[in-house]
């Protein structure tokens, strides 16, 4: 690396170089910490939680971190390059190589050490498209399945389903020929008169093909979640969303869902019309009456507050978001 001409500048490079060693040492402590558990001590859920609320970073972040902590307990070779200086945002790029092994870590770590971070990124995207070209089709499981990324804003997201051609071929044929019965004897439930809804040539509101097929997968998805409890308990399936109780009444904030999503208040009332109310989520609900936690909330504030049994705090609120 190169070094700069004036004194400040050599300052800040220097400053710079201790900020990634003590970023180092604290990711690869972080998986030690994962897999201890102790996150739990301090009231939370999962340790994803625990860095969001006792270091303030962002949920993606502390999920970024704890991937690449627990990749580099594999990866020892960029582990070590890594604890020698290589900086962060590199590493989170090796990590991501697929099949790759000691020696071709090592390739990729000379690499890294002279590429800028834009051509080590196209190294990388390029060894992974190759590697999954040279795969026979029965070793790309790993790469299917159904995730959530990061939607559109307005409280609209979005899931990516990757499959096999035929598989999401016999997706789309059940969801269509369900649809076609719909409209053959339900038309009051194929025909929806949603926000996305459309005004057709024939004066008749309509969703979009898009939507409405969103809505039919929907509808099917449910009705065999509840046409069997023994094949699936309800319970299981049920979407929690932690709101103030004032904001769902007042219809003036939003709510966290389960899965760990911001929903807007509307998308909150929209579920609390056949939903049951409960006054705390159910995690924190055995901290209170197992666990030895008390729990108080601050009306003035919007502050909940819970204590634990060795003196652990925890407290979360929602006002800002009321105020954004």
């Amino acid at each position: 690396m190169s070094t700069s001409v004036s004194e400040q500048g050599r300052e800040l490079i220097a400053a710079w170089t201790e900020i990634e060693r003590g970023v180092a040492e604290w990711v690869l402590k972080l998986a030690d910490f994962d897999a201890s558990g102790l996150w739990k001590e301090d009231g939370h859920a999962t340790c994803a939680s625990w860095l969001v609320d006792r270091c303030q970073i962002a949920r993606s972040t502390a999920f970024e971190k704890l991937k690449v902590a627990h990749e580099l307990t594999r990866r020892n070779v960029v582990r070590t390059a890594f604890l020698d200086g290589l900086p962060y945002s590199k590493v989170r790029l090796l990590v991501r190589l697929v099949g790759v092994d000691a020696e071709r870590d090592e390739l990729f770590v000379h690499h890294a050490e002279h590429d800028s971070i834009r051509v080590l990124e196209q190294r990388v995207d390029t060894w992974n498209e190759y590697h999954d070209q040279d795969r026979k089709p029965s070793s790309l499981d790993d790469h299917y399945g159904i995730r959530r990324q990061r939607g559109f804003g307005g409280g609209l997201g979005k899931v990516v389903i990757e499959a096999p051609d035929d598989m999401l071929d016999r997706m789309f044929a059940v969801v269509d020929a369900y649809g076609d019965y719909l409209w053959r004897n339900q038309p009051e439930s194929a025909m929806q008169t949603r926000p996305q809804a459309v005004d057709n040539s024939d004066g008749e509101l309509r969703r979009a093909p898009g939507a409405q097929r969103l809505d039919w997968l929907f509808d099917l998805l449910e009705e065999r979640a509840l046409a069997d409890p023994r094949a699936i308990d309800p319970y299981k399936a049920t979407v929690g969303v932690t709101i103030q109780y004032e904001d769902l009444i007042n219809a003036s904030g939003p709510g966290l869902s389960s899965q760990g999503t911001w929903l807007t208040g509307e998308a909150v009332r929209r579920l609390a019309c056949d939903a049951g109310i409960h006054r705390i989520c159910s995690f924190h609900h055995h901290l209170v009456h197992e666990g030895g936690w008390t729990a108080a909330w601050n009306a003035s504030t919007g502050v909940t507050r819970l204590e634990g049994p060795k003196g652990q705090i925890l407290e979360t609120t929602t006002t800002f978001r009321r105020a954004a």
